[in-house]
């Protein structure tokens, strides 16, 4: 740890901020978490969050993680984060705790000792940008870069003087930046205005369709990030304004065109007909209206605009105020549709930024951007994007999100994850006056404004606060704001409830800390749930209890102390209403009785129908084994045979061999027999006389081929057998 530096700006060292020194999550967790609050800040650059981007779904194949409602993506490999979990960086976050380290992340900037005597940042600022990276203009810094010159090689040069960490003011394009920008999406929640149609003050009622208008119109838009150049202002001395109009540039000037038919389109736009065409009205919501009962708010309860609808009825909007010549191709006018259904389709806390936005969409296809020279420059290029995303700035908040609060009651549900639903102002006008009726019944009583402010001076109340409702299954839940600021008739100064009341929770909650025994069981929050849940999971994991957990969930009733006494002597006095609201809990638990012990004969019906297709999966089992079994002695049986043919085979053969060798010595015999005859006729012949032999040489040639002829015979007739 000695090689670790902590560095902090003037004025934001944390004094004045009380910290609890208390570990209650992973280290890793807590380094996720300053990254999330870092980029959902949209303050300056931080080295720890650098590399990484907000999604508002999963990227599939991603290598993030889920943050809630957000889905943080890191765009390339950072070890920023796989260096602050090392063994050092868990010591300190065991000895201080979550609350200072996160604090020490995202306001501090940590520096690590490299070697060489150099240090490497971790979080924080970057101290590059600190000491001349904003300060210098881009189009400099551009030429400096082409020309050779890298801010690396000057560092010398530049770091003669002492290093100063204060924060220097950022430059023109800096602050233009509009890529990390949050659309103003909290903003469409809770509309007020009961009627559909733009207020005064939407941007496009508020200018005329003629050129000075759209001049300004511009100016105002496009001004604000430093994307006009303005006149220098006045000399010292001299109280002399230049009230002439400022000057646009080429770029923004090609706008204008394009603007003014963008204002005589929404002075033409069908707005209702288009709503009444995508979003149309439930049937019979006037006859509704008539009928108090509880089936009739779940009626209008469940009639909700969905996504698609909405959508619809955006894109159709868009369709015909904006030209397509703003977004330079169908392709990029899609794609822009694409990301505005998933800005409809996002969840209460989520966000949307510009970056998100202008995904995919390509810049070379709007022609309002390009300059009149073909040649596009560093500069001019970044100038472009700067321009297309203040447009789509402008565009979704000045006219996305104020046409969808015009239409729309746009609202959480608690029971749905955070879903948010789109209702018609009609529809929930309806749904308003019904559960007011209902808790005018239970609840609450009317009051008018004198009789408010009566009990306010005689101290019976503590002031006002602002109730809305959200939707559940088959009807709204209240929930009532004492946070909102009222004029005390009294001091006649801006106060809450919960301003008044703020003196009395510090001093409980200093009570509670104090004097944890007082509240017994009791636990306020998440975290106290995780202390008390870890206690007793490592308490029975050491005993090795395998018990299962059982919840239960107790409902209780508030009685008066008049009902109390009733009580007590023998008598229940409820009222009516309490009666009803019992009765329908009563009928809710029969029903859930009823459903269970269906869900019971449904499960028995499904065991009974298992153990049959076990039975029959035993019983096909058997006789397929059977059938194994059998296959088995016939293949037996057959190799018994193929062994039998086999020995009866090489039998044959060598009967036939040893038949040949026989036939064989019998030639050999035969032919010894042959020739010893005709050498005993050969001594025979030659005894006789010369005379008789000559006389007689050819009848015994004759003869003794014939003979010849007759054993040559033989001995073919012997080879043939």
């Amino acid at each position: 740890m000695n090689s670790i530096i902590v560095a902090t700006e003037r004025g934001e060292c944390g004094s004045g901020r009380l910290f609890r020194i208390e570990k209650r999550s992973s280290l890793q967790d807590l380094l996720r978490s300053a990254v999330k609050t870092l980029l959902l800040s949209n303050g300056p650059q931080n080295a720890l969050s650098a590399g990484f981007q907000i999604h508002a779904t999963r990227v599939p194949g991603g290598t993030g993680w889920d943050a809630g409602d957000i889905w943080i993506e890191n765009e390339y490999k950072s070890t920023t984060l796989d260096y602050l979990e090392c063994p050092e960086i868990a010591l300190l976050h065991q000895r201080v705790g979550d609350d200072l380290l996160l604090f020490l992340f995202t306001h501090c900037s940590l520096f690590v000792q490299a070697e060489g005597g150099n240090f490497v940042q971790l979080t924080g600022t970057p101290a590059f940008n600190l000491m001349y990276g904003p300060s210098v203009p881009l189009k400099q810094e551009a030429t400096k870069l082409r020309k050779g010159n890298h801010p690396y090689k000057s560092a010398s040069k530049l770091c003669t003087k002492p290093m100063s960490w204060k924060r220097r003011p950022r430059g023109r394009l800096a602050k233009s930046s509009t890529v990390k920008h949050l659309f103003k999406r909290m903003s469409m929640f809770y509309s007020t205005n009961p009627r559909e149609c733009f207020t005064p003050t939407y941007v496009l009622s508020m200018f005329k369709p003629t050129t000075n208008s759209v001049r300004k119109l511009i100016q105002k838009e496009f001004g604000q990030g430093g994307l006009i150049r303005r006149d220098a202002a006045p000399a010292r001395g001299t109280s002399k304004v230049n009230k002439k109009p400022l000057r646009l540039p080429p770029r923004l000037r090609r706008l204008i065109p394009h603007f003014m038919k963008l204002l005589k389109n929404h002075r033409k736009c069908p707005y209702h007909h288009l709503l009444h065409h995508n979003c149309p009205l439930p049937e019979g919501l006037k006859e509704h209206s008539e009928v108090v009962t509880k089936d009739v708010l779940a009626t209008l309860v469940s009639s909700v605009s969905s996504h698609d609808q909405v959508f619809a009825f955006m894109r159709a909007v868009l369709r015909t105020i904006l030209p397509l010549d703003l977004w330079g191709s169908e392709e990029n006018q899609m794609q822009f549709y694409e990301h505005l259904r998933e800005f409809i389709e996002l969840r209460r806390y989520q966000q949307m930024s510009v970056g998100m936005c202008v995904k995919k969409m390509k810049l070379s296809e709007v022609k309002w951007l390009k300059n009149r020279t073909g040649h596009v420059s560093l500069t001019d290029s970044l100038k472009q994007a700067e321009l297309f995303n203040t447009f789509i700035r402008w565009m979704m908040d000045e006219i996305i999100i104020p046409t969808l609060k015009t239409f729309f009651y746009i609202t959480e549900s608690s029971a749905h994850r955070n879903l948010v639903f789109y209702y018609r102002k009609p529809v929930w006008f309806e749904i308003t006056k019904l559960a007011l009726h209902f808790q005018e019944d239970s609840m609450l009583m009317p009051k008018t404004k004198e009789q408010a402010e009566h009990m306010v001076l005689e101290g019976a109340s503590l002031g006002v606060g602002r109730q809305r409702f959200l939707p559940k299954a088959h009807g709204v839940r209240s929930i009532v704001n004492l946070s909102t600021k009222f004029i005390h008739p009294v001091s006649r100064q801006e106060t809450s409830i919960n301003a008044q009341l703020s003196n009395v929770f510090h001093v409980l909650n200093y009570e509670k800390l104090q004097n944890p025994e007082m509240v017994g069981s009791s636990v306020f929050g998440f975290d106290d749930i995780y202390a008390r849940w870890k206690l007793f999971s490592l308490r029975e994991r050491a005993i090795n209890d395998t018990r299962t957990c059982t919840f239960q969930t107790v409902h209780t009733m508030v009685m008066s102390e008049s009902q109390i006494e009733t009580v007590s002597d023998g008598e229940i006095d409820v009222p009516e209403a309490e009666l009803e609201r019992l009765r329908a809990v009563i009928e809710g638990q029969k029903n859930t009785i009823s459903f269970f012990e269906g869900q019971n004969e449904t499960i028995r019906d499904l065991e009974d129908g298992l153990s049959e297709a076990k039975l029959a999966i035993t019983t096909l089992t058997e006789s397929h084994e059977n059938e194994v079994e059998g296959l088995q002695a016939e293949i037996a049986r057959k190799k018994q045979r193929s062994k039998c043919f086999w020995k009866l085979r090489c039998g044959m053969m060598l009967a036939h061999e040893e038949l040949l060798e026989k036939k064989d010595d019998e030639i050999a015999l035969l032919k010894n027999a042959e020739h010893s005859k005709n050498t005993t006729k050969a001594s025979r012949s030659a005894s006789l006389s010369v005379s008789s032999s000559r006389s007689s040489s050819r009848s015994t040639s004759r003869e003794t081929k014939d003979n010849d002829e007759q054993e040559t015979n033989q001995v073919d007739h012997s080879q043939q057998v």
